[in-house]
């Protein structure tokens, strides 16, 4: 049966789209390498006595330890932005090295230009192997976080992919020597 007159009243929903509003900062979690770099523990030890003077007017100990978290979470993220913009920086030069050192030995491939870019090769390599040390980090992070658990499957997994960067290395440098000799 159906009613003639019903007991609910007209809702009108209007939603705001997505697109005008800034998104804020996301998750922050701690980066403990950081108490591996000198220069970040020295800044922390610098700073501590003067976090503590400008929450000394309070009593309760639960505000100051907040207190001291926040101000170790606002230094951790200024010298980690600090950090990750010199990173690019130095990576950005390195490119631009490594483009250099191609079109020298494209010109003229001498031993000299050679050595020039294997060394060039090696420091962005190892540039690029700390970039990867982090993305390992925060992917265990993440299968801990979700309940997973390292497996025999992802041990493999990761085992196959160093073999084959380093077969793709070494064809690499079978390929420079071989185009190298066969230019002298």
């Amino acid at each position: 049966m159906t009613a003639i007159r019903t007991d609910h009243h007209t809702i009108i929903l209007e939603i705001n789209s997505l697109d005008d509003q800034r998104c804020g900062p996301s998750f922050w979690k701690f980066n403990n390498s950081l108490f591996d770099d000198s220069l970040f523990v020295e800044r922390l030890r610098v700073n501590f006595p003067k976090w503590l003077d400008e929450i000394n007017f309070c009593d309760d100990l639960r505000i100051k330890w907040d207190w001291m978290k926040y101000k170790i979470q606002e230094e951790s993220i200024l010298y980690s932005k600090l950090k990750a913009k010199e990173r690019r920086n130095r990576i950005q030069t390195i490119e631009n090295r490594l483009k250099i050192c191609e079109e020298k030995i494209a010109d003229s491939p001498t031993q000299e230009n050679l050595a020039n870019f294997e060394s060039a090769k090696t420091e962005y390599e190892k540039e690029y192997h700390y970039i990867i040390r982090g993305s390992i980090i925060r992917s265990c992070a993440t299968w801990f976080e979700q309940g997973e658990r390292y497996s025999k499957f992802f041990l493999n997994l990761e085992n196959r992919n160093k073999k084959k960067a380093a077969y793709e290395s070494l064809f690499e440098q079978l390929e420079k020597r071989l185009l190298f000799r066969t230019l002298l």
